[in-house]
């Protein structure tokens, strides 16, 4: 199974790559999350979730609902990041040998 799982996952690897990329070139100070936030809902509905939504903290809320009643998973991420004066998205962020770097990559 672990097999299966780890191929499903790898072939995910372009399009998480491609998304983490993205949402590091949008500026998100504190307060100013909006933009990201929608990012990731449009992100999270491609995925198929059950359920998305911005609470009224505009905190974004992904489910997947389970099919019994096993324990739950609680993932739980900022979004917004530190001031930056770099205002040229393209260069908000960098790869070396296979890492991402850049404000908020942590």
């Amino acid at each position: 199974m672990y097999h299966l799982l780890r191929q499903k996952a790898s072939a995910l690897e372009p399009a998480l790559h491609k998304l983490a990329c993205e949402l590091i070139g949008i500026p998100s100070p504190s307060f100013s999350e909006g933009k990201v936030a929608d990012t990731v809902i449009s992100a999270l509905d491609s995925l198929s979730y059950d359920r998305v939504f911005k609470d009224n903290a505009g905190n974004v809320v992904g489910c997947i609902f389970g099919r019994n009643y096993n324990p739950t998973l609680l993932l739980i991420s900022h979004m917004d990041t530190c001031g930056d004066d770099n205002q040229n998205n393209s260069n908000r962020f960098r790869i070396e040998n296979g890492l991402l770097y850049g404000t908020g990559a942590a």
